[in-house]
């Protein structure tokens, strides 16, 4: 007699050929499916069905819509326009200021100038009246974004205008920064709190389904069972998972693998 496993084949097959995640494969993913009592592995098997997904294409052409929004607000040719990554180098931010300056062509000798790291921000002229635009893929909570934010602003000439760009974000994340920080935030992709797994506004999982989710959310030990702030975000892209997204899917525990391991 056939298993839930064996029966739900071509869904898993779907997702092989959807997660294009580090080493993620169908056989991981069936790994991951197994962690589960056979009587939850549908729910489990909803909750990757429920992941938005940004493979590297996805984000290659987010970050050219990006470059169209930021040029109808600071001018075709980006004159006075500074760009840089949010947050600590080798993070997302990082990440996504290189993939901004690789799909947009702008990686040829005369826009060196245009790109900085952060911490440059200081060495600027005090009269410096520019754009001083921020890359990163996702805002979830806003916290970390917000803080980074407030401490740029805090620093940066008084006379510039500062810009945050993401592929993705929850609105209640880009209102919070909008409240706390005088910027301009742009995302590609606007979320509601229902994409959130574990939100009241979620009709696409019960109550008791999530309370099952949740028990396997504690059982890997991570310190942020839910995701970091309990935003519970379904967000993965192809090359990072934000630290928003549930245990289950991105910690690896004693007893638990992660289908989304973070590095």
């Amino acid at each position: 007699m056939p298993n839930f496993i064996d029966e739900h084949d071509s869904d898993i097959e779907v997702l092989d050929s959807i997660f294009q995640y580090r080493n993620v494969t169908k056989g991981k993913i069936i790994t991951w499916l197994r962690q589960y009592e056979k009587s939850h592995q549908a729910i489990a098997l909803k909750l990757l069905q429920s992941i938005r997904f940004y493979d590297a294409a996805q984000i290659y052409t987010a970050c050219k819509t990006l470059c169209r929004i930021i040029k109808s607000d600071c001018g075709e040719e980006l004159d006075n326009t500074l760009f840089m990554g949010l947050g600590p180098a080798g993070k997302s931010g990082a990440s996504m200021l290189s993939c901004f300056r690789r799909s947009n062509r702008m990686r040829v000798a005369k826009y060196d100038s245009r790109f900085k790291f952060s911490t440059e921000i200081t060495s600027l002229p005090s009269g410096f009246s520019g754009n001083l635009v921020f890359l990163d893929d996702f805002i979830g909570s806003g916290s970390q974004a917000a803080t980074s934010l407030l401490e740029i602003v805090s620093i940066a000439p008084p006379a510039s205008k500062v810009f945050l760009l993401v592929i993705a974000g929850y609105q209640s994340a880009i209102d919070k920064i909008c409240r706390e920080v005088e910027c301009n935030v742009f995302s590609v992709n606007t979320l509601q709190d229902h994409e959130k797994l574990f939100s009241d506004a979620n009709t696409n999982f019960t109550q008791d389904e999530k309370a099952m989710l949740k028990n396997y959310c504690e059982r890997t030990g991570s310190r942020y069972p839910y995701g970091y702030l309990d935003v519970g975000s379904l967000v993965i892209f192809s090359d990072s998972a934000p630290s928003n997204t549930p245990s289950i899917l991105i910690y690896e525990g004693a007893t638990w693998k992660p289908l989304f391991a973070r590095i």
